[in-house]
């Protein structure tokens, strides 16, 4: 069907879906060329954990399920609960997460504001814009205790000077390569986000190093 930024409009009418989810970041005149075709769409917007929660209820809503959907969302929430507590004990150590050329995650998205779960203090949260590119300088300056980098450890491109970086000094960089599952649990906005969560947790707190 394309991706996230360029949706195969055709085959999807040609598909004859009855309803189309996409997330907030697809093209718009996709969706409005399938909402001329005739085809329902809902569009999701997820900033926060309780964003998750409302989609999973509504698709369950649009799609017949809302009764497996309340599971889903009363199991992601005992889950959340108990993550809190499984983290708490743990001193608050600081991280950058690289998503690609710098690029991180802020409280405008759902996985930087949630880092505080897993007790971790994310650099790059105060941006008040989604995904913010951050300047090599910038993030020598926050010297962070933790670096993760979703990409392969051979594709990484050090920035001159990030040597001189805590989690660079202290081998506390971790990289997670896009066909890693827990790639997609940590950047998806769906029932397994929690668990990803959680993997970030034992990465960083050096749970199972």
């Amino acid at each position: 069907m394309g991706d996230t930024f360029s949706v195969n409009v055709e085959r999807i009418i040609e598909l004859e879906a009855d309803v189309v989810f996409v997330s907030g970041q697809a093209a718009a005149d996709a969706v409005d060329a399938l909402a001329q075709a005739g085809i329902a769409v809902y569009c999701t917007d997820t900033i926060t954990l309780d964003d998750i929660y409302e989609n999973i209820l509504a698709m369950g809503t649009v799609t017949n399920t809302a009764e497996t959907a309340n599971a889903v969302v009363d199991d992601m929430k005992a889950d959340v609960e108990a993550l809190k507590e499984e983290f708490a004990g743990y001193e608050t150590k600081s991280l950058f997460i690289d998503l690609g050329d710098l690029y991180s995650t802020s409280k405008e998205d759902y996985l930087g504001n949630s880092l505080e779960l897993i007790n971790v203090e994310n650099i790059a949260l105060d941006y008040d814009y989604s995904s913010p590119q951050l300047s090599a300088e910038t993030v020598i300056e926050s010297n962070p205790d933790a670096y993760i980098a979703m990409c392969g450890e051979a594709d990484f491109v050090m920035p001159d000077g990030f040597d001189q970086i805590a989690a660079f000094k202290n081998d506390e960089v971790y990289y997670i390569e896009y066909a890693d599952s827990r790639s997609d649990m940590i950047t998806r906005d769906g029932p397994r986000f929690v668990e990803g969560l959680r993997e970030l947790g034992k990465l960083v707190h050096q749970i199972e190093k």
